[in-house]
């Protein structure tokens, strides 16, 4: 008999949540994924420091990120003049 056990610790409740319904889960699979949390639950941070820090190297990650459109219009202007020499 499978269990209906949904419980799952506290630092993972809202991630739970989340994935079943966006997820569209059902029963089992529901279950089975509150039982996997349960399993590997040190797997998980529990808080932003959970995931460590390094005071030994100071740095900045610069927010701007390249322009997906722009990349994917090179790449079109690049292929199509492949394909005018290759033709």
């Amino acid at each position: 008999m499978e269990s209906t056990d949904l419980t799952v610790p506290p630092h993972l409740q809202y991630l739970f949540d989340k994935s079943v319904t966006q997820g569209d889960l059902a029963p089992s699979q529901q279950c089975s994924l509150a039982a996997l949390m349960r399993r590997h639950s040190d797997a998980f941070a529990t808080g932003p420091m959970d995931l460590g820090y390094c005071i030994v190297l100071e740095h900045d990650i610069d927010p701007v990120t390249p322009n997906r459109s722009d990349s994917l219009h090179v790449a079109h202007l690049s292929l199509l003049g492949r394909r005018k020499k290759i033709f």
